[in-house]
């Protein structure tokens, strides 16, 4: 089954020792929702990284193990990351055969470098290394509805599998990609950005899925929106009733704006972890995501 669907950040400035105020906030968010995901103790996580960025075909990774070093020369300072964990083939398979039923084109990947954006989310998520991941690419072909479909699929495929699953969509969301690492998005990504969390942290996920289009345009969403729609689609809001919660503090690291978020079923009884009951209001009064520049 599918136990829960995240969104949570990416940079390398979130790791090592010398992590930068300006970031502090969004490293205790993403820390906590690794507390929440393993506290509903998962069989597997699948993360889909905004930058394994594949042109035509949508890749699975169907290692039976992950080891290797992820290296990231350009960023500050050059990345070196260490990754030893289990991965799921079974899974993987499951997923490509159902990609494939429904008409979209997939194929296997089994030997390939981790990008920053597979490596830095799990080692906030799961620091000691425990879970078994499977890798999902990014297809820059696909439209947001296939996206959607995509994550249909990865419940389908938890189902059939029989693995307690969470989906990690590894993306920021209003995304400038510009020099200065303490710059903020400008202001009209930043509504966007509150109008979108607050429809996800209120559980209202059909809404969520008719505004991602506008949003995406709006707030020039990371990957333009690709792993969003992948993490709104692995909701099934018709079935299930779902409750929204932020980790952390929204910030903004480059000009991108970063929190980390999860959607999880109604009924789940599990501490949420992170959470506040009297949320702080951001300057221009949306609740819970309050603007503390340093």
């Amino acid at each position: 089954m599918l136990l829960a669907s995240v969104v949570t950040p990416h940079s390398p400035k979130l790791i090592g020792p010398d992590v930068p105020g300006y970031a502090a906030g969004i490293l205790a968010g993403a820390q906590a929702l690794g507390a929440r995901v393993r506290a509903l103790e998962p069989d597997l996580l699948v993360v889909q990284s905004s930058h394994w960025a594949t042109p035509f075909l949508w890749f699975v990774g169907t290692e039976a193990h992950h080891r290797g070093i992820c290296r990231d020369p350009d960023a500050s300072p050059a990345l070196e990351l260490p990754y030893d964990r289990p991965g799921d083939p079974l899974f993987a398979q499951t997923l490509i055969d159902l990609i494939r039923e429904d008409g979209m084109p997939a194929m296997a990947e089994s030997d390939r470098a981790w990008d920053y954006g597979c490596a830095v989310p799990l080692r906030m998520l799961d620091p000691d290394a425990r879970l078994p991941v499977v890798l999902l690419s990014t297809c820059l072909n696909a439209t947001l509805g296939e996206g959607q479909r995509i994550g249909g699929l990865i419940r389908r495929a938890a189902e059939a599998t029989r693995r307690r699953t969470v989906f990690v969509a590894s993306t920021a969301f209003a995304a400038r990609m510009v020099r200065g690492p303490q710059l903020w998005p400008p202001e009209p990504a930043l509504a966007a950005d509150w109008h979108f969390l607050k429809l996800i942290t209120d559980g209202e996920i059909a809404a969520a899925k008719a505004a991602l289009p506008a949003y995406a345009d709006a707030s020039n969403v990371e990957m333009g929106a690709r792993p969003l729609a992948t993490f709104l689609g692995c909701l099934d809001e018709v079935a299930e009733t779902y409750r929204g919660e932020r980790f952390g503090e929204y910030g903004a690291i480059g000009g991108s704006g970063h929190v980390s978020i999860a959607v999880t079923l109604e009924s789940d009884r599990h501490s949420r972890a992170g959470e506040n009951p009297e949320q702080p209001r951001d300057r221009s009064g949306n609740p819970g995501f309050p603007l503390s520049r340093e």
